[in-house]
């Protein structure tokens, strides 16, 4: 069984109330603009990149980066991972200001 990434969840995160998307297989992102496509995709580096200075946003400060994926204390972002040891979750809450 291949190692890696199975599933996002988001819950109250960037444009998101609740999504869960399967990362298992195959997966095109279409849609209009402004409809969180890229959202989806910047996603990624709360996984792969584990120095938040390294993170890369565009033209958005990393204030502001937080401010939008972290609403509140009740917004996550959650990675199913499969390892070798079986399957696991990794996760990022929003604090409170």
């Amino acid at each position: 069984m291949p190692t890696g990434p199975q599933k996002i969840i988001l819950i109250n995160a960037g444009k998101y109330d609740f999504a869960e998307i399967d990362l298992a297989s195959t997966l095109q992102i279409v849609g209009p603009n402004n409809t969180g496509k890229t959202t989806l995709i910047n996603t990624l580096q709360f996984l792969y990149i584990n120095d938040q200075r390294e993170m890369d946003f565009g033209s958005y400060t990393k204030e502001q980066t937080r401010d939008f994926y972290f609403r509140n204390q009740y917004s996550y972002i959650l990675f199913e991972c499969q390892s070798v040891q079986g399957l696991c979750v990794f996760g990022w809450r929003g604090a409170s200001k």
